[in-house]
């Protein structure tokens, strides 16, 4: 059988606080994942090795204290590795 490519991808929404015990700061946003990675069939065992990015389109970073922005295109951007191990009977 060998390994098979897979491709992944997804919509969601971003959010984001920090807190430094007197005021906090949020910001929510739309956001995109997209992955790659494979299967790789050993035994009765897969393994699935991948990696992916996740970018959000910007939103406005907000204090919970005032309400002022301190920015309006607060972005986040996170890139992933992962494994994932599965197996049948």
């Amino acid at each position: 059988q060998g390994s098979r490519i897979f491709l992944n991808g997804g919509l969601g929404v971003a959010s984001f606080q920090v807190n430094d015990g007197e005021v906090a700061f949020k910001t929510q946003s739309p956001s995109l994942s997209l992955a790659a990675g494979f299967d790789w069939a050993v035994g009765g065992l897969t393994i699935s090795p991948s990696i992916a990015a996740i970018t959000s389109t910007g939103g406005r970073l907000n204090s919970d204290r005032t309400g002022n922005a301190i920015t309006e295109n607060a972005r986040l951007g996170l890139l992933r590795s992962s494994v994932a191990l599965s197996w049948f009977r």
